[in-house]
């Protein structure tokens, strides 16, 4: 299974979908069974700690032998949001609900960083997993990506503070991008995808049509 690099698809708006399958309907399929290993990660940050934490590699579950979907989520709301679908009892005491979600054949699993409720209208970098820093994102899903080896990856971040939202259709290869929080503060490399040339347009294989239909109906 080969991944892109994720640093690519940060700062790109309220909703991206990074596929690793293609799909005919809004619920993807798999052809066959494979013997998938479930994954439980650790705790990794109290909540309202202010010191950042590194992540916590996942350790093997001997439990589920489901395709997993993975869901990451950034700054509030998009983290709250996931908040059930972790698997970390310290980000989610009420329990992991992503088995065999509605019952549909798929374990849904969901990282995201914290962040100091005092602070969130300037969230800045938070703390954990995926904090908002590219180098950072980009070491922590490459740990829980290998771990979980999804069948498809849901990215929810942030765009215009308006209560609007978006289903990202293309994933650019840019050269261009916003300063994160700590340095290096723009992705390195940049572009991060050497495969493709800079300016590259990687379209979304989901429906990506439907699926804003389905969220509005």
């Amino acid at each position: 299974m080969q991944f892109r690099p994720f640093s690519e698809f940060l700062w790109l708006g309220a909703l991206s979908l990074v596929p690793f399958v293609s799909s005919a309907s809004a619920t993807p399929t798999v052809q066959g069974v494979r013997d998938y290993t479930p994954v439980v990660v650790q705790p990794s940050v109290a909540l309202g700690d202010a010191t950042p934490l590194e992540h916590a590699v996942p350790s093997v579950s001997p439990l589920g032998t489901l395709p997993n979907i993975l869901l990451t989520g950034y700054w509030p709301p998009s983290n709250e949001a996931l908040r059930r679908f972790s698997p970390d009892p310290i980000q989610n005491p009420l329990g992991w609900i992503g088995a065999n979600w509605e019952g549909r054949g798929y374990d849904v699993y969901a990282y995201f960083p914290e962040f100091n409720p005092a602070n969130c209208n300037q969230c800045g970098q938070g703390m954990g997993d995926l904090e908002v820093d590219y180098q950072d994102t980009s070491a922590d899903f490459w740990a829980i990506a290998n771990g979980l080896e999804p069948v498809a990856i849901i990215t929810f971040s942030r765009g215009f503070i308006n209560l609007s939202w978006e289903v990202e259709m293309n994933q650019i290869n840019r050269t261009s991008w916003f300063q994160d929080f700590t340095a290096p503060r723009t992705p390195t490399p940049s572009p991060p995808d050497a495969g493709v040339p800079a300016g590259h347009i990687r379209h979304s294989s989901l429906p990506v049509e439907r699926i804003v239909e389905a969220v509005d109906q």
